[in-house]
C-alpha cells in the first residue's frame, strides 16, 4: 500500500473518531442530564476528542512537510 494511501487512510480514521466523539457528546447533552457521571463522560469524551484533533493536526503537519521537502 502506497504511503499517500497509509495517510489517507489514517486521516478518515482519524476524522470519522472524531465524528463520533462528536455524536456521542451531543447525545449526552441533548439529554438534558444533569447528573455527575453524564458530566465525567461529556468531559471524558471531549478530551478524547481533543486528543484525536492534535493527533489529525501532527499528522497533516507531517504530511506537510513532507511533501515540502520533496519539493511538491
Amino acid at each position: 500500500m502506497p504511503l499517500t494511501s497509509l495517510y489517507l487512510f489514517r486521516q478518515e480514521a482519524l476524522l470519522a473518531a472524531i465524528s463520533e466523539k462528536d455524536a456521542n457528546i451531543a447525545l449526552l447533552e441533548l439529554s438534558s442530564s444533569k447528573k455527575k457521571k453524564t458530566q465525567e463522560e461529556v468531559a471524558a469524551l471531549k478530551r478524547e476528542k481533543d486528543s484525536l484533533v492534535q493527533q489529525l493536526k501532527q499528522q497533516v503537519k507531517e504530511k506537510t512537510q513532507s511533501l515540502a521537502s520533496a519539493g511538491l
